[in-house]
């Protein structure tokens, strides 16, 4: 029985989640290749892809199999500018601010079109 409190007690904390803003996902995507926090970033860029795809979104169509590279560079490459055009105004970029899910899902249905929806 006292093997199995601990158990629990560390599946629980490890199911907690905790959003990843667009700030943190550019940190961890910009990690030397192979590390834990690239992998983080391919991980995470991958669930949105997959969440798109899976919701039916008929607007989407990364291929098959996908380069996860370029979907990453895509995404990177979108905050970029998306921040450039932000850092025009007066405000803080919204990108800093928002959940990173949000930028992803924008750049891989604007660079991931389906050919009969371009």
């Amino acid at each position: 029985m006292r093997k199995i409190i601990p158990t629990i007690t560390l599946c629980l904390s490890m199911g907690q989640s905790h959003a990843l803003q667009t700030d943190d996902l550019m940190s961890k995507c910009s990690q030397p290749e192979g590390s834990m926090s690239e992998g983080i970033c391919i991980g995470y860029i991958s669930g949105v892809s997959d969440t798109i795809d899976s919701a039916g979104n008929r607007n989407y169509c990364p291929g098959i199999p996908y380069d996860i590279d370029l979907m990453k560079r895509v995404v990177m490459t979108y905050i970029d500018r998306t921040r450039h055009i932000d850092a025009q105004s007066e405000t803080p970029p919204a990108t800093q601010r928002q959940f990173a899910s949000v930028p992803v899902k924008a750049a891989l249905l604007e660079a991931f079109p389906c050919k009969a929806n371009q």
